[in-house]
């Protein structure tokens, strides 16, 4: 019998899938196995230490995409709309338009390796910070400071005149 073939990045997902509907306890090497076809064995010469080195690989994953897909865009270029409506979209993908948990909430709980703890910390540290400008957008905007129609000048090119009180019209 021929042995299953699966990306890495195939497998994470199945991965992912199973941790956000069963938690870190209710995941098996013999579920993740059935799941993906591959025998445990394989598992095992993939992640020597098991279930907790892949958790804590699904949560790497995730967070690597949090951090390209929703924090770079909210800290990056263009128009405040065009960030807010381009995290939104990724969200909505992210959890299938509501339907997929939060793999924080699932794996914060008390359950699993240190290493995952530590992963887990360090990206809900980054969520005030993107919440934060995200605020600061939506606050530039109901106040009149930010405006979508407007293009937006570099920071060099603002002068004097357009600011008030540390506040500046870009």
């Amino acid at each position: 019998m021929a042995h299953r073939v699966i990306s890495d990045d195939a497998f994470l997902e199945i991965a992912l899938d199973l941790f956000r509907t069963y938690g870190f306890e209710g995941v098996s090497l013999k579920m993740l196995s059935d799941k993906t076809g591959l025998e445990k064995a394989s598992l095992y010469y993939r992640y020597p230490a098991g279930k907790d080195q892949i958790v804590t690989t699904v949560a790497e994953s995730v967070a690597a995409w949090f951090e390209s897909n929703i924090f770079d865009l909210l800290n990056g270029t263009g128009t405040p709309r065009a960030r807010i409506t381009l995290v939104a979209e990724r969200l909505k993908e992210f959890y299938l338009n509501g339907v997929k948990a939060s793999i924080l909430d699932v794996l914060s709980i008390q359950a699993g390796p240190e290493e995952l703890r530590v992963v887990l910390r360090k990206m809900t540290q980054r969520f005030p910070l993107a919440l934060q400008a995200f605020s600061f957008l939506f606050r530039g905007v109901q106040r009149g400071y930010f405006s979508f129609t407007q293009t937006q000048r570099p920071a060099s090119n603002v002068s004097s005149g357009d600011c008030e009180g540390g506040r500046c019209r870009l």
